[in-house]
């Protein structure tokens, strides 16, 4: 590994931590939350819900039209301060401007989304993707500054003021008896407050100039050209994250929704280490190859993508091997019967991790366009596998098919990595690490069974991660350079002048 490359990795798995820490507070608050909800509104309230989440997703990846995604690249290779400052306040226009047109247009929709899913649901759609606005111009500001190599306005605005509010709220919802039109409403008064204090601590910190008057109008066709296919891929990405859900409120009803809803947000726990070092991968990649070419960054590629999915098999294994145990124990004994699901949906998304952070590189490539072919394509098969399995099959049916669509999707883009951009994406060491993972937890299993109280939960969780990473060690599948870039000290970015 060329030096270069290596405190590239130093910086990444460093910054990378830090995200991780928050998003790890993240994840509990937005999990605690649901757990309010679930208990609190009952399985049919909490899957109408569920589905003005889902419009929720929709507005803001409407709103935004990729550009938080194509922003940071933009930002990352600025030849100057009045630059990158000139493309955040142009983007951030633009998401404020849209986001505004998608709310009011939800809100005009409601009939049309009562006779689909009810009163209730409706109510919680209109008042959901009220907050559309808000959340894309939170995620513009934290796409600037992710531009520039920085995590703080991520953790504090993304991973801890919104979550943290937003588990106050539920909480309120829960102890107040509140209905799903309160919980709803409540959702984007959080998202409105949050977004005001980040823009008034843009304003304080001084970090890029955010003023209307930067905006302009050439610049924000360029943008929206190369961030439109990112749009479409975001339409897709929101086809295999919703799509089950939406599918199963139309085709099964509340009850199936709200089962569902209870395995998603856990294996959902699966992926999170690989979102949380793309945040920084990304400008860092696209760095890297625009410097040193395609093999410095197939090493980057390669080594991220073995220590993230090391680090992520604590997280795998008790949801693999105790389905039902943690089902019941967050969500309440009738929320058990969805652990096929869940089984079937954590299973998709360690495949996911094991192809590592391929459609970061791609768009560090600049390459959005393939993004936007190989997203399509694995939507497309989720349309149809939803629409085949789940009047049949009902919760588990839409798991399996949003698990295939992982799988697909994840496998064109490694192939477009190769044949379009002599990208090697994974090699012989990386692979070894994925199947020897994978048939330790087939040998777990008869075990699991006999042993479901917490304290073997915790030692064979542990057992099982140390016996994979002190397996990978000896047989050099990670190396102890690579261990030694962990622990080093690492360099500053330093954003542009």
């Amino acid at each position: 590994m060329s030096s270069d490359v290596a405190d590239v990795l130093r910086r990444l798995v460093r910054g990378s931590a830090l995200v991780a820490v928050g998003m790890a507070v993240q994840l509990l608050s937005y999990f605690l939350a649901r757990v309010f909800l679930a208990r609190g509104l009952g399985v049919e309230g909490y899957g109408s819900f569920s589905l003005g989440l889902a419009a929720a997703s929709l507005a803001l990846m409407l709103s935004l039209l990729g550009l938080n995604e194509y922003l940071p690249r933009e930002i990352a290779l600025a030849g100057s301060r009045e630059e990158a400052s000139r493309a955040a306040s142009t983007a951030l226009v633009s998401a404020l401007v849209i986001g505004a047109a998608v709310a009011a247009l939800a809100a005009a929709a409601r009939p049309l989304e009562a006779r689909l899913f009810g009163l209730e649901a409706a109510d919680a759609i209109a008042a959901m993707a009220a907050s559309a606005p808000f959340q894309a111009g939170l995620q513009v500001l934290v796409a600037a500054a992710r531009g520039l190599g920085r995590t703080r306005e991520r953790i504090i605005y993304i991973d801890l003021a919104a979550p943290l509010l937003w588990l106050a709220a539920a909480a309120i919802t829960y102890l107040a008896r509140l209905g799903v039109t309160a919980a709803s409403v409540l959702y984007t008064l959080v998202y409105a407050l949050v977004f005001a204090a980040a823009l008034v601590d843009y304003s304080r910190t001084g970090l890029l100039k955010l003023s209307p008057r930067l905006f302009t109008g050439g610049l924000a066709r360029r943008l929206l050209a190369y961030s439109a296919p990112l749009l479409v891929a975001g339409v897709t990405a929101y086809v295999m994250n919703w799509t089950d859900t939406l599918m199963l409120g139309a085709l099964r009803g509340p009850l199936d929704t709200g089962l569902y809803n209870a395995a998603a947000p856990l294996a959902r726990l699966a992926p999170r280490l690989l979102e949380a070092t793309a945040y920084l991968y990304l400008p860092l990649a696209a760095t890297v190859y625009a410097r040193r070419g395609p093999r410095a960054l197939s090493q980057l590629y390669t080594a991220t993508a073995r220590l993230v999915y090391a680090a992520s098999l604590p997280i795998i294994a008790p949801l693999l091997l105790y389905p039902r145990q943690l089902l019941a124990a967050f969500f309440g004994a009738p929320y058990a019967a969805a652990a096929p699901a869940l089984v079937a949906l954590v299973a998709g998304y360690m495949a996911h991790l094991a192809a590592g952070p391929n459609g970061s590189t791609l768009i560090a490539l600049g390459d959005t366009k393939t993004v936007t072919l190989y997203t399509a394509a694995a939507a497309a098969l989720n349309v149809a596998l939803n629409a085949g399995l789940i009047p049949s099959h009902g919760v588990l049916g839409a798991a399996a098919a949003t698990a295939a669509s992982y799988i697909a999707s994840n496998a064109l883009a490694l192939a477009a990595l190769r044949m379009r951009h002599g990208v090697n994406p994974l090699d012989r060491r990386h692979v070894a690490l994925v199947a020897y993972s994978a048939a330790l937890l087939a040998a777990l299993q008869p075990v699991a069974k006999h042993l479901a109280t917490l304290p073997a939960i915790v030692a064979i969780d542990a057992a099982y991660t140390a016996t994979v990473i002190v397996a990978a060690l000896k047989a050099r599948i990670i190396t102890r350079e690579e261990i030694t870039l962990l622990l080093s000290p690492a360099a500053r970015a330093k954003p542009p002048k």
